[in-house]
């Protein structure tokens, strides 16, 4: 230590301290010019900055151009091939209506020639004047009738038959020209936008024109002073490297020595320790030992403190809570509020900037004007009323005989259980193949001989199928649920029934009924609301068709927001469904919910 107090009150450290003093100062210098370039720099990239900023927009619009462009010509594309679809359809129809039309008048006329027959036939078995004559005349008459009706009949459908196609070509080509039109409309709107954003794209302002022409000189200078300081700096660092090293060794001399005399004071500890006697290195022991209690203690102390002082300003309850209100607010909350706004938006996802307010005309459009949205809302009505009605009459009736703790019913609940576990995509996929016209249940029912009907691909079987379906794998869920509810009715009521010699059905319908009602409460609106929003069956079975006999509202706000990209019209069907939802569950909860006290 005496070696570096010295070495600090020399002349050689005053010197040392005035080159020191001077590289610092150098150093300022250098760091002067250095802020000098990186303002230049600074200048120079946010220039650029702007440059390329204006090169990305454009670009960026040209790929959201490209992209809408993509969209809208795919749109045209599938609603000109619904339209020929649709003709087409149409025109099936017509044909098979003509046709049988045709047969219906000529069995009419055979129809009548039997009746004829009949009366000659009659006619010959009571022994009338000249019946057999007549009727042979006739028989020949009716042939020539018969053919020359026949020609005329065919001639006549087939006029038809070309009128028909005459009509459907015509259409079909009104359709393609009215498709070519738009295209080619499509298509001089964005060549025009995209030789706008081309040329936007174009205007390349080189960037080094800037450092060529307005930083070059400015900072060329700047380097040249920037190395003379080097070169400074380097030569007055030689000079004190001596001096430092001197001054470093005797720094390290003095500081063995401290290191020397802490030794020394820790080996005179070390043998102050095991000259003690047992007994006092115990007391010792304990005391570190009490020491480092004494520390813990204290932490933990202040942490308690600190954590009173938490949770007296706030409820523990909040701070569990936390995580389900952030996931409820995000996942919830802020979706159903952009739902509300969006639907007030003819909304653009892709540039949200472009969204434009229309206010009420997203509900305007389709409640008036769109049929599709019509008729899913009453499919909608019709599949939660039915599946409901029928599903809380078969778990009724199957729970009142599944109720009983036996091994055959225990088994049978197990079986009933067993499809509300299975994924709803197998079981839809299961029930297509079923549901199919060569399918098991078609077959089942030639074998009575029934016809079965085509059940997913007719307008009047397609909807009461998945309604079937949903039914079939939901009993389970439902069946256990009414169990439970029959399980919670005290004994005593059905023995005091028994008392009074009530019937069985008397017993059910005045008793078990009435205080089964909180159960059934529960039963109707969770069934209710997963009616309302029934989706995969329909998306997996049907695809909302055939005509949209099995259009439901979850679907059509799929299909027109995530295929159709009207994301406003959308929103505004999801509301109408929201509000369709919590009206219904507070009807029920405000008149149909009843307390049961036993």
């Amino acid at each position: 230590m005496m070696n570096l107090e010295l070495w600090k009150s020399s002349y050689n450290f005053k010197q040392y301290q005035k080159i020191e003093y001077h590289l610092k100062e150098i150093v300022k210098e250098q760091k002067k010019s250095e802020s000098i370039i990186e303002k230049l720099k600074h200048n120079y990239y946010d220039k650029r900055k702007h440059v390329l900023e204006k090169k990305l927009t454009s670009k960026a619009n040209l790929e959201d151009l490209n992209k809408n462009k993509r969209d809208h010509f795919r749109k045209i594309k599938t609603n000109y091939n619904n339209q020929v679809q649709e003709l087409k359809t149409n025109f099936k129809f017509a044909l098979n209506e003509k046709k049988t039309n045709a047969r219906l008048y000529l069995l009419k006329v055979e129809v009548n020639y039997n009746k004829v027959l009949d009366g000659y036939d009659k006619a010959i078995k009571d022994n009338e004047i000249d019946a057999k004559v007549k009727k042979e005349n006739f028989v020949a008459g009716y042939k020539q009738f018969y053919e020359i009706e026949t020609k005329l009949v065919n001639l006549k459908l087939n006029d038809e038959i070309n009128l028909l196609k005459t009509e459907l070509f015509d259409n079909i080509n009104k359709e393609k020209q009215q498709y070519v039109n738009e295209l080619s409309n499509l298509k001089t709107y964005y060549k025009d936008k995209n030789h706008e954003y081309s040329d936007l794209n174009k205007t390349n302002l080189t960037i080094n024109q800037f450092k060529k022409y307005e930083y070059k000189s400015i900072i060329k200078s700047c380097n040249k002073r920037l190395k003379e300081l080097k070169k400074e700096y380097n030569d007055e660092k030689t000079s004190l490297q001596q001096e430092i090293i001197s001054a470093k060794k005797s720094y390290q001399r003095s500081k063995e020595i401290h290191f020397q005399e802490i030794k020394k004071v820790k080996l005179e500890n070390k043998n102050h320790y095991n000259s003690l006697s047992k007994e006092d290195k115990k007391v010792y022991r304990t005391n570190q030992k009490f020491v480092k209690d004494h520390e813990k203690s204290r932490f933990l102390q202040t942490f308690d403190k600190y954590e009173k002082k938490v949770f007296s300003k706030i409820n523990p309850a909040y701070i569990y809570v936390l995580p389900a209100t952030v996931g409820s607010l995000f996942f919830t909350i802020l979706p159903f509020l952009f739902m509300i706004i969006a639907s007030f938006f003819r909304v653009n996802l892709t540039r949200l900037d472009r969204s434009r307010f229309v206010g009420f005309d997203n509900f305007k459009n389709i409640i008036n004007l769109d049929t599709e949205f019509q008729k899913a809302f009453g499919n909608t009505l019709w599949y939660a009323f039915v599946t409901v009605i029928l599903l809380t009459i078969v778990v009724v009736a199957m729970s009142a005989w599944l109720a009983r703790n036996t091994r055959i019913h225990n088994l049978a609940q197990t079986m009933i259980f067993t499809p509300h576990i299975a994924s709803l995509v197998a079981i839809s996929i299961l029930w297509i193949a079923m549901l199919h016209p060569t399918g098991i249940i078609n077959q089942a029912l030639a074998f009575f001989g029934i016809e079965g009907p085509g059940w997913l691909i007719q307008e009047n079987t397609s909807l009461i199928s998945v309604s079937f379906v949903t039914i079939w794998k939901d009993i389970g869920y439902y069946v256990l649920i009414i169990i439970s509810g029959l399980q919670a009715i005290p004994g005593y009521i059905y023995e005091a029934a028994k008392l009074d010699k009530s019937t069985k059905t008397k017993t059910f319908f005045q008793m078990t009924l009435p205080l089964l009602m909180p159960t059934l409460s529960f039963v109707f609106v969770t069934k209710f609301i997963a009616s309302f929003k029934v989706f995969a069956p329909i998306e997996i079975m049907t695809n909302g068709g055939p005509m949209g006999s099995s259009m439901v509202l979850s679907y059509w706000i799929y299909k027109v927001g995530r295929i159709g990209y009207n994301y406003g019209n959308a929103m505004a069907g999801a509301i109408i469904l929201t509000i369709l939802i919590g009206s219904f569950t507070f009807v029920n909860y405000r008149y149909f919910r009843k307390q049961v006290t036993y």
